[in-house]
């Protein structure tokens, strides 16, 4: 899912007025200005969701949550990085006085020659070369996904081993602020972020009336993990995707695992399909001691072990199963091989509603 784009468009030719949403001035400790420049206008979409633009010189800068603006959240979403712009761009025209009739349906939604134009008509700034160029370069991208664990204690849990056992590739250990593992945080190229939805989701609900609330959608994200990649411009052009062109359906999901393949475990992490928050105080030291694999014959007595296995029979576990021990060593495990086939999709329940935003495509 795309959950934030920032990108400056080449507006069509002959359209280089400037749409005034007022100033913005820097100036020393002694008054004196030293930079001038135009303020972003805000634009409201669905449930109070804003993204910034803002146009002057024939360009047009837009940055914010294409995914939020257009459906009301960013929980699920589309990788159609193309579709999103197109359709936040035909509304983005609708609510700027000046703007009306800029951006043509069909151009917008065509993915070969809607976003070509020639080099010549493209400022300096741009800094490009050829004769066919896109007009539009990308300076941010936000890649997501979430993965599915049993439970929001689980979901917390994970994040916490994470930032226990997870090392990433030249960057280390991850860095914590409010509950949220940061790997490469003040990096100006790239960096990835990995934290619990449910808690996420409910303190941005608290904080704003306008923002959309709805049981199923709590209920979605109340026990998934998001793992976030953040590609800047450096970075983005470093590897060839840096203009709107270069992405396809699978560019969300390359990125990710660029960012996730670097992240290994020094220990190993077992993702249980039991949610031990449901099993009595009384019996979670035997299914603990089950979980690490041993021989729970050893430690109680038959007759304790018949009433155990029975009670623990109603939450899908078997302690008759021994479970293999793992071995608590330096073992290096990549994090993405750890989770393969774990990710949530977009719920059949969403699709065809408002709640899920499906670009058009031409």
């Amino acid at each position: 899912m795309i959950d934030w784009a920032s990108f400056r468009l080449r507006l069509p030719l002959g359209f280089d007025h400037i749409i005034f949403c007022g100033r913005a001035t820097f100036s020393d400790c002694d008054g004196v200005v030293e930079k001038e420049c135009l303020r972003w206008q805000s634009v409201t979409g669905s449930y109070d969701a804003r993204v910034s633009v803002r146009v002057y010189g024939g360009y047009l800068d837009f940055s914010g949550c294409p995914i939020k603006f257009l459906q009301g959240h960013n929980l699920f979403g589309s990788d159609d990085l193309h579709g999103l712009i197109a359709d936040c761009l035909l509304k983005i025209q609708d609510h700027i006085p000046g703007l009306e009739g800029v951006f043509n349906r069909d151009d917008l939604h065509n993915r070969d020659d809607g976003w070509l134009v020639r080099a010549h008509e493209l400022p300096a700034p741009m800094g490009v070369s050829g004769e066919w160029v896109c007009n539009l370069q990308l300076s941010r991208v936000d890649c997501t996904r979430m993965l599915l664990l049993p439970s929001r204690s689980d979901a917390l849990s994970f994040v916490r081993t994470l930032v226990d056992s997870g090392v990433m590739k030249y960057r280390g250990r991850a860095s914590v602020t409010g509950g949220t593992a940061y790997y490469g945080k003040e990096s100006r190229r790239s960096a990835l972020k990995v934290y619990a939805k449910g808690p996420e989701y409910e303190y941005h609900a608290g904080k704003s009336a306008n923002c959309l609330v709805k049981p199923e959608l709590l209920a979605y994200c109340d026990a998934a993990v998001r793992f976030e990649a953040v590609y800047r411009g450096m970075e983005l052009k470093r590897l060839g995707k840096h203009h709107l062109l270069a992405w396809n359906l699978e560019t969300v999901n390359q990125l990710l695992d660029i960012q996730m393949e670097k992240i290994n475990l020094s220990e190993n992490v077992r993702l249980s399909s039991v949610d031990e928050a449901k099993i009595p105080k009384w019996l979670r030291g035997t299914y603990r001691h089950w979980e690490n694999g041993e021989d729970l014959m050893e430690l109680m007595s038959r007759r304790t072990w018949y009433r155990h296995r029975k009670a623990l029979f109603e939450f899908g576990v078997d302690i008759a199963a021994t479970k293999p021990r793992e071995r608590q060593s330096s073992d290096v495990m990549a994090v993405k091989r750890v989770l393969d086939g774990r990710w949530m999709d977009v719920p059949d329940w969403a699709r065809g509603t408002p709640l899920y935003h499906e670009p058009k495509t031409a």
